[in-house]
């Protein structure tokens, strides 16, 4: 399970003894993946979409509960084509904890 994005940095930051490399390494990261998704290069897992489109036929609700802003949990559905088989989406910014 994913505990975030802030915990993530925190934990880079602590490794490397230095808050401004952990936000370098963290930053240069997210943009390695972000390109990658637009790229087409982060393939959704076999039979994710199989299953998806399976339970929405049978009339069961799917929904995404991340701990991603809303925002990053958009661009990664939009550039894989997803969105449609979602009723709806809880991210980090819903909960505190």
């Amino acid at each position: 399970m994913a505990t975030g994005f802030e915990p993530t940095l925190r934990y880079l930051q602590q490794k490397t003894g230095d808050k401004a490399l952990g936000q370098k390494i963290f930053d240069e990261a997210l943009t390695l993946f972000n390109q990658r998704v637009e790229e087409g290069k982060l393939a959704v897992k076999p039979g994710a979409e199989k299953l998806l489109s399976f339970l929405q036929e049978k009339g069961i609700k799917s929904y995404i509960t991340s701990s991603s802003d809303m925002e990053k949990i958009n661009f990664n559905l939009s550039h894989n084509d997803l969105r449609q088989y979602f009723a709806g989406i809880v991210t980090g910014e819903d909960v505190k904890k």
